[in-house]
């Protein structure tokens, strides 16, 4: 069994297996009253350190455990570090972390490498922390999982339109969730966050991925701006999709210090 380990362990979230599982069991007793108990299938959740934006993705995970039906999740995300120019899924059998392993789901796996423009590269997520972040949430609300780790290498319209689109086709034989996993502003203003992320919000919400693409690093602003875009043509395509905001929040607020770097968070749901 080839195994992805733990890369941003001790950093992002704790090394230890009972602190990281009590800051998580926290974080979701937080937000317990607030579940929507809708017909969720598709969710953006941050991924910063848990300090920072666990609070922010607990209300995702918080809806997640609600989910009984479905047992698959997708993991949409780019690259912070690594440069390519395709769809790249993550070619172990399991992702390790302090809380055990989750496997991999081989049988969507084979389907996406149907479409060439995903491809095998288990090298672009070894330092990778934005899909990292979610499997320990997810490892927290879901006993029996498995996940499919992608990272999009591509800002090319049509080649995010094709991602959707083979999602899709793989949805309407084998249900799954999808999780887009993306921060909003980054900069040093506390006002410009707000504003920023505010419009991106607000845009986000009409599910019209071509003008959130279109709005990308104008009047909109995420680092996962292209997991997104797919995710939000993949809401088109199913048709009638409703989004809900479920929490933001950004890193000012958090650590109550106005002046320096920002970073925005959001979470949101997508439901028919």
């Amino acid at each position: 069994m080839k195994i992805r380990r733990p890369y941003v362990a001790g950093s992002f979230y704790p090394a230890n297996k009972d602190k990281l599982k009590k800051m998580i069991e926290d974080f979701l007793n937080n937000v317990k009253e607030y579940k929507k108990r809708k017909n969720f299938f598709a969710f953006i959740s941050p991924h910063a350190g848990y300090p920072y934006s666990g609070q922010v993705a607990a209300r995702v995970y918080n809806e997640i455990e609600e989910i009984k039906d479905v047992n698959k999740i997708i993991l949409l995300g780019v690259s912070h570090n690594a440069i390519f120019d395709y769809a790249a899924i993550d070619g172990n059998d399991e992702w390790e972390t302090p809380l055990g392993k989750v496997l991999c789901d081989k049988e969507i796996i084979e389907e996406l490498l149907e479409e060439k423009i995903f491809k095998i590269d288990s090298s672009c997520h070894d330092i990778e922390h934005s899909l990292e972040v979610q499997v320990p949430f997810i490892q927290v609300v879901k006993k029996d999982v498995r996940i499919v780790p992608i990272l999009i290498g591509s800002s090319n319209l049509n080649f995010l339109r094709k991602v959707a689109d083979k999602l899709f086709e793989i949805y309407n034989k084998d249900k799954f969730i999808l999780i887009a996993s993306s921060d909003m502003y980054h900069g040093y203003s506390y006002e410009e966050c707000v504003n920023y992320d505010e419009r991106t919000r607000n845009i986000i919400l009409e599910i019209d991925h071509e003008k959130f693409y279109k709005a990308i690093d104008k009047e909109a602003m995420a680092c996962g701006a292209y997991a997104i875009t797919a995710l939000l043509r993949f809401c088109e395509l199913l048709k009638d999709v409703k989004a809900e905001v479920l929490d933001q929040t950004n890193s000012a607020r958090v650590t109550y210090s106005y002046h320096g770097y920002v970073v925005g968070y959001l979470s949101m749901g997508f439901y028919k």
